[in-house]
């Protein structure tokens, strides 16, 4: 079976903004997602904004603060 490097459609929940700490570590997650989709083709991330942490299992992790604005102004610089 061969996998294709780009796809049609991403779909994250919960990852790129729980997988960051920081502004920049968003803003290179999303970059590096993007890359995984064909020209024309869809993101689509679900999430919570605002939050400053996450819980799995029974330990607490850090993540990136996203607010509205920035999730906007981030797709629009790197997806347009």
């Amino acid at each position: 079976i061969e996998i294709p490097s780009q796809f049609d459609a991403l779909i994250t929940v919960f990852c790129l903004e729980y997988a960051s700490e920081s502004s920049q570590e968003y803003t290179q997650a999303v970059k590096n997602a993007s890359s995984l989709i064909k020209t024309g083709g869809y993101l689509i991330q679900g999430g919570v904004l605002e939050a400053k942490e996450y819980s799995f299992g029974q330990k607490r992790f850090k993540c990136h603060y996203l607010t509205k604005d920035e999730l906007l102004d981030t797709l629009k610089v790197l997806l347009s």
